[in-house]
This record gives C-alpha cells, sequence and structure tokens, in this order.
C-alpha cells in the first residue's frame, strides 16, 4: 500500500487539508512549555483521526463519482485497453495515456458539448463535501 501513489496522493492530501488544526495543536503544546519534537508526535497523533476521516472521505467520493462510473463505461474500457497495449510496447504511461486519449478525443464531444446551470458547473471535491455526505447518510 505504502507503494501505491494513489493513496499517497490522497494521503497527502487528507494531511493538508488538516495542516491549519495540526498547527494550532502543536503551537498550543510549544506555549504550554513541550520541546518540537515532542510537540510535533502529540499534535500528529491528535490529528490523525481526522486525516483519516479526510482520507475516507475523499477516497469515497473519488470511488462514487470516479471510479465505478467509469469502471462500467465501454469508452473507459477501450481506452484503458489501448493504454496496456501501448505500455506493453514499452511507451511510458503518460504517453500511453496521452496518445490514447488523443485518439478517443472525438468520443467526448457530447461532454463538452453539455451545458450546466452555475450549481453544476462549481463541482469541487474536498472533505468537508465528503463529510456532509456521509453524514446525511
Amino acid at each position: 500500500m505504502e507503494n501505491n501513489e494513489a493513496y499517497i496522493q490522497l494521503w497527502k492530501r487528507a494531511r493538508n487539508s488538516n495542516k491549519e488544526k495540526f498547527e494550532k495543536i502543536y503551537n498550543t503544546y510549544i506555549d504550554d512549555g513541550e520541546e518540537s519534537d515532542e510537540a510535533q508526535e502529540m499534535a500528529e497523533e491528535r490529528t490523525q483521526p481526522h486525516n483519516e476521516k479526510a482520507f475516507f472521505n475523499d477516497y469515497t467520493i473519488l470511488i462514487d463519482n470516479y471510479i465505478l462510473p467509469l469502471k462500467n463505461n465501454g469508452i473507459h474500457r477501450q481506452i484503458m485497453n489501448q493504454i496496456d497495449k501501448l505500455i506493453s510496447k514499452g511507451y511510458s504511461t503518460t504517453s500511453a495515456v496521452k496518445r490514447t486519449l488523443r485518439k478517443y478525443k472525438n468520443s467526448f464531444q457530447d461532454v463538452f458539448d453539455m451545458e450546466f446551470t452555475d450549481d453544476e458547473s462549481d463541482v469541487e471535491i474536498n472533505a468537508s463535501e465528503g463529510e456532509s455526505d456521509a453524514e446525511n447518510e
């Protein structure tokens, strides 16, 4: 798991979302006379549950809104198969993805032509969205 770049990025994002909370706790410990290393360790321990919650909220959004809908889509399967073929031929992942997406660009024209209301246009992935969704379930 620790070598999976997707999980690493989700974890970095989660920790970053609680950076202010960490700083506040850390500074409280420093103000109370703790050494820097000890204050950091204690602040990390106290923010860990918040980081984990943010991680799983973002992961839930990723799965619900992106992975599952793509998994069942024919065009996406074709794209992934083409990428896999190019990688097996020695192309870098980035090159394989770019080449394949250029090939399938026209398949997305209907999506590009869609119009949205202002509320629908401002879609953003963030932990607070996931928290409110999770709390409403």
